[in-house]
């Protein structure tokens, strides 16, 4: 049985206590005011500075959803059907009102092009710290690539913490104490993954 691990997720604020969340970075620079995340085929920007989380996650029919939401308080915000766009729960408090709708004026909706898409589908491992879990390291992805690592405890056969990668579609799990590796990965995006893989070290206990 696997269980997500809430509170060692680390989201773009801090914002403990979130079932789904994503480690890793995002499409920004010193000059930008939003930040772009993609799950599955929605893409949203989010205002630097507004507060606001994305959560790439599943709604109770095992729907893909792209949700946001105030690191305030996770249970507010609005909801996005990661395949199709359409905004699936809004739950917005009056002092976000304007900053969300301007945010859902703005989404996108589109299949990824793997061939220009952001790193890992395309070009070089941004230079950007690595994140370090348990004995491993890695290059984050972009959080315009559509990717979500979640850090999670296997309780049987044998107990374990992972790291769980996934663009939605294929997935790694990465043992953080042996650095074993199991996949699941669909042809289409088994480049990606494999340039995810050369950035994955294991330093040792």
């Amino acid at each position: 049985m696997l269980k997500f691990i809430i509170a060692a997720v680390a989201l773009l604020a801090v914002a403990g206590g979130l079932t789904y969340g994503t480690l890793g970075r995002g499409s920004d620079s010193a000059e930008a005011e939003v930040r772009v995340v993609r799950w599955l085929n929605v893409t949203v920007a989010i205002p630097e500075g507004s507060g606001l989380i994305p959560i790439q996650s599943y709604w109770q029919d095992d729907r893909p959803v792209l949700r946001v939401a105030p690191s305030y308080d996770t249970s507010l915000g609005v909801a996005i059907d990661a395949m199709t766009g359409e905004v699936i729960l809004e739950r917005v408090p009056p002092e976000l009102r304007t900053v969300l709708d301007q945010m859902l004026q703005n989404i996108t909706v589109a299949t990824l092009d793997r061939s220009t898409g952001p790193w890992p589908y395309s070009g070089e491992p941004p230079n950007v710290p690595r994140e370090k879990w348990g004995n491993i390291t890695f290059v984050p992805p972009d959080h315009a690539a559509g990717f979500r690592i979640l850090l999670m405890e296997a309780d049987s056969p044998d107990p374990s913490t992972n790291l769980y990668i996934s663009n939605g579609r294929s997935y790694l799990i990465i043992n953080v104490e042996t650095g074993a590796v199991e996949k699941g990965i669909a042809a289409e995006d088994d480049k990606a993954f494999a340039r995810f893989l050369t950035t994955v070290e294991y330093v040792g206990p």
